[in-house]
């Protein structure tokens, strides 16, 4: 059992914090994706091919940073869906290119919007210039 100061002391802590709010902002976003029919591995897939599809399995894999295995998962699935399609990559006798089919890149397009439902809804307790800091501090923090 806790101590009244041990939950003090983890309530003031920044790692304790930030996962906490990224466990309930990757449920929040999970429910959102469920409603459209995705995953956030579908998501996170569907978004870099949008920003440039014709890319190579492993390429993606690297960009949205899963194991090939995942991304091989992820692609079964996206092509089942009709939203993503495979084709020979010229250069390589075993590689495929991944492109969006028309329905994948229309899905595609919608899902920024449910981003930016849900990062609204965890960032509504803030004012607007609150708001424009934490993602300011934040990005600060997390440049790689």
């Amino acid at each position: 059992m806790s101590t009244p100061k041990e939950k003090h002391d983890r309530i003031q802590s920044f790692g304790y914090l930030i996962r906490t709010l990224s466990r309930q902002v990757h449920a929040e976003m999970q429910t959102a994706l469920k409603e459209v029919g995705l995953n956030s591995g579908q998501f996170a897939t569907l978004v870099t091919l949008l920003d440039g599809e014709g890319i190579n399995q492993t390429e993606l894999a690297a960009r949205v940073g899963v194991p090939g295995y995942a991304t091989t998962r992820t692609l079964d699935a996206l092509e089942g869906l009709g939203l993503t399609t495979r084709k020979p990559d010229p250069t390589s006798r075993r590689a495929h290119k991944i492109y969006l089919t028309e329905k994948g890149r229309k899905k595609a397009k919608e899902l920024p919007g449910i981003v930016a439902h849900v990062n609204a809804s965890f960032l509504r307790p803030l004012g607007n210039a609150d708001q424009k800091e934490l993602v300011r501090l934040l990005q600060l923090l997390n440049q790689t």
